[in-house]
């Protein structure tokens, strides 16, 4: 069992006393399942046996055509026959 106060102060939060028994809770039932999963039995599992002669993608056909023109008129913001939308990275953003 982890100490949650502990790893709440080695990862500088501050929570709660309920906030406390919550995530001991949640931590405790992870853990078991990280146990449950340990727990089966991987030795006939070959992570190795991929086969070489299939490809696992999907091919890359154009499955259908559309007209730019009408996807501009359902666009919220258009401009000069391109999308616009909002910005991402501003000015003094590190």
């Amino acid at each position: 069992m982890f100490d949650v106060k502990k790893i709440s102060k080695l990862a500088r939060l501050n929570i709660s006393a309920d906030e406390e028994k919550t995530l001991q809770g949640e931590l405790d039932q992870i853990l078991n399942y990280v146990e449950t999963l340990n727990a089966v039995n991987t030795d006939m599992i070959n992570i190795f046996d991929v086969s070489m002669n299939e490809s696992v993608f999907r091919s890359d056909l154009p499955t259908e055509q559309s007209d730019p023109g009408e996807r501009l008129k359902i666009a919220p913001r258009v401009n000069c026959g391109q999308f616009l939308v909002p910005r991402v990275v501003g000015e003094g953003d590190a």
